[in-house]
């Protein structure tokens, strides 16, 4: 039976439509291909998400990538333009610029002195007994080296360091005095441990 020309017409404007949006999909699909293309990652900044203490090690979510990367690109991100694992030299404020400069790929370590003016010293303490403290402790938190007792109270974080082993070895830099790196190594075998102040700054 023919078509009258009403059913023919919404006929045509149905095919006009689909064709409308199909090329209105290829047109998108083409601009989001050339933006792709155009990101160059020697041209990527990164902006800090949150306030970031001096010799932090970045995470995936300390940062975002300036101009945005799509996450389904950022894995074809060479490794040299993807600051995680990375230590930031200075302090940056959230939703402030990190620079290249401003990245290193060793920890910075700066014991600086004790409060009679003697240098304090970087003791590097291992974590396989406690390694969720590496995801929780940060540049500039404070802690107590204790096994029973405490033989070194307030003590200042400078890093966190990992390898790149699975699962990772992590070690947490402190800055120490003469004598309580003495304590420790007077300490022997004992089991010491890190135990986060609740007055820390992380």
């Amino acid at each position: 039976m023919p078509l009258s020309s009403t059913e023919l017409a919404q006929d045509g404007l149905a095919v006009r439509t689909a064709v409308v949006l199909v090329y209105i999909a290829w047109v998108v699909a083409g601009l989001c291909l050339l933006h792709s293309k155009q990101t160059d990652p020697k041209q990527l900044g990164y902006i800090a998400t949150r306030d970031l203490p001096a010799g932090h090690r970045l995470h995936a979510g300390d940062f975002s990538y300036d101009p945005p990367v799509p996450a389904g690109e950022r894995n074809q991100l060479p490794s040299w333009s993807v600051p995680v694992g990375k230590y930031v030299v200075g302090r940056h404020l959230a939703n402030k610029a990190i620079a290249r400069a401003d990245l290193s790929s060793v920890p910075v370590i700066q014991p600086g002195k004790d409060e009679t003016g003697k240098d304090m010293l970087p003791y590097w303490f291992p974590l396989p007994k406690q390694s969720d403290l590496a995801d929780v402790l940060d540049a500039d938190s404070r802690v107590d080296i204790c096994s029973g007792l405490c033989v070194a109270q307030n003590v200042r974080v400078m890093s966190i360091v990992c390898s790149r082993a699975t699962p990772p070895d992590c070690y947490a830099a402190l800055a120490l005095s003469a004598g309580d790196v003495a304590k420790l190594a007077n300490g022997g075998t004992k089991d010491y441990r890190l135990i986060l102040r609740s007055d820390s700054t992380r």
